[in-house]
C-alpha cells in the first residue's frame, strides 16, 4: 500500500488551513454589526415638533443603540418609550441604561409598528417611532 508523502500531506494541509482562513475572513467581514456604516447615538437633541431624539454628540439622529449602552441616547429612548408607548423601562423609568427591561420594551414597540423587533435601535426604529414631545 502506498502511503502519501509527506510532502503531499504538509501541501494540502496548508491549502486547506489558508481556505479555512479566507472563509473566515469573509465572515468577519459580513458578520459586522448592521449599524457599522452608521454611528452610535450618544446623547440626544431636541428637534422642534418631536422633542427628545437619540443622536450623535454632532446631532445626527440617524444612529444606532444596543443593549448594553449607557448613554443619553438611550435615556432620550426611553423617554419615548414610557411617555409615548406606555412601555416599563425600569423600576426607575428612564435611567440612560439599555438593559433587558428596554429591550423587551423596544421589541414591544418594534412589533406594534409591524418592524424587525430585534431590540435594537437604529435608522428603521428611527423612522417608526414617535418621541416625548411629538405623543404628549
Amino acid at each position: 500500500m502506498n502511503r502519501p508523502s509527506r510532502r503531499g500531506f504538509s501541501r494540502r494541509w496548508k491549502a486547506t488551513v489558508l481556505a479555512v482562513a479566507v472563509v473566515l475572513a469573509g465572515l468577519l467581514v459580513t458578520a459586522a454589526p448592521a449599524g457599522a456604516a452608521t454611528p452610535q447615538c450618544t446623547t440626544w437633541t431636541t428637534i422642534s415638533g418631536e422633542g427628545y431624539v437619540p443622536s450623535t454628540s454632532s446631532g445626527e439622529t440617524n444612529c444606532w443603540m444596543l443593549r448594553g449602552n449607557y448613554s443619553w441616547g438611550v435615556w432620550a429612548l426611553q423617554m419615548a418609550l414610557v411617555n409615548c408607548y406606555h412601555q416599563y423601562v425600569g423600576p426607575n423609568g428612564p435611567d440612560s441604561d439599555f438593559g433587558g427591561n428596554t429591550f423587551n420594551a423596544l421589541v414591544n414597540v418594534q412589533r406594534a409598528h409591524g418592524i424587525k423587533a430585534d431590540g435594537g435601535y437604529g435608522p428603521q426604529t428611527r423612522s417608526v417611532l414617535k418621541f416625548y414631545w411629538d405623543c404628549v
